[in-house]
């Protein structure tokens, strides 16, 4: 499976498909930088910590020569985007979070809000040199369990990069025009909304034309991407202009957003095509916020709900905001 998964990284499609995604940088991490990184935060010794720094070194100069405007980090493969969910003392984040909400209208949904929060986490991604590039990697269990698992294998056969991406405002600021496509055997067989726990009016009011136009654009690029089958992620901008963001395994492991592997295998499989975002509200639209998050938010700007809550609470477990097991 481990060898299956790496087989998507990005650095097996990129160069043919350049012209049709963000502009990407990378360098390979030795086994020593990858047994750094991958040594959970409280166990970090002074050689970790002094390896780690001349990573962030590597990507300062990389920021500074290709990407003025600050860039997006990953492993080859996953990013560390769970961090901010979870990241609730952070000050900047916090920062983010509340400009997100001051800019709403005063008589916002909590749908409004839900977007607002991702948007939010979404802009927290955004780094600008390498010590804020770290702090992602070094702190995201995602990366740890990565880099766990290729340190599962003798040193020969480690084989992790950093990538760093261009970043693009408008992506942060419409994830409503990310969406998630199943490909199998070269053929597009479902596409569904990536945050596909939102609401979007744009979204059911533009449905028949984003599936004209993520259909258009793959037809034009299948024949350079080298798989025959698998999950990729594309970006509508608002000038219709198409960009895939990556590639994953055609895999149970990579979410299915408003489909689900068990009940829609079959159309995955073999089609007819499918392209499906949400059409209603959700009864609780704040439902996959964390509720650490949730509280915070009310605090600030719900206070007679959190009063209410305060009075009924019993012991909940936290959400797990879902679209962070989206691989």
């Amino acid at each position: 499976r481990k060898h299956y998964q790496m087989s998507f990284a990005i650095d097996t499609w990129y160069d043919a498909l350049k012209e049709h995604t963000f502009r990407t940088e990378s360098f390979p991490l030795t086994y020593l930088e990858g047994c750094a990184l991958g040594t959970y935060k409280d166990k970090r010794t002074e050689k970790d910590l002094e390896i780690i720094g001349q990573i962030a070194d590597k990507i300062d100069v990389i920021l500074k020569k290709h990407f003025p405007n600050g860039a997006f980090v990953k492993l080859n493969t996953r990013s560390p985007k769970d961090v901010p969910v979870y990241d609730f003392n952070n000050e900047e984040l916090q920062q983010i979070i509340d400009d997100e909400f001051t800019s709403l209208d005063q008589n916002h949904s909590f749908t409004d809000e839900t977007w607002a929060f991702v948007k939010a986490t979404n802009k927290s991604m955004r780094v600008t040199n390498g010590q804020e590039a770290i702090r992602l990697l070094a702190n995201s269990t995602r990366i740890y369990e990565d880099l766990s698992s290729m340190l599962n294998f003798p040193e020969k056969y480690f084989k992790a990069s950093l990538i760093i991406r261009e970043w693009i405002d408008e992506v942060s600021q419409h994830p409503e025009m990310e969406f998630r496509g199943f490909v199998h055997e070269g053929k597009l067989n479902a596409v569904t909304q990536y945050f596909s726990f939102v609401y979007s009016q744009a979204l059911v009011d533009r449905k028949n034309e984003i599936s004209r136009l993520i259909r258009e654009f793959f037809e034009s690029v299948s024949h350079n991407i080298p798989h025959p089958s698998y999950v990729i992620d594309f970006f509508v901008f608002q000038n219709d202009k198409v960009y895939i963001i990556e590639l994953n395994p055609f895999h149970i492991g990579a979410g299915a957003g408003l489909f689900t592997w068990r009940e829609n295998r079959q159309l995955f499989l073999e089609g007819p095509f499918e392209f499906r975002v949400l059409e209603t509200v959700p009864d609780d639209p704040r439902e996959e916020i964390p509720i650490r998050w949730i509280k915070y938010l009310d605090a600030k700007y719900h206070p007679e709900l959190q009063k209410k809550k305060e009075e009924e609470e019993s012991p909940a477990s936290e959400s797990y905001f879902s679209y962070c097991m989206i691989l």
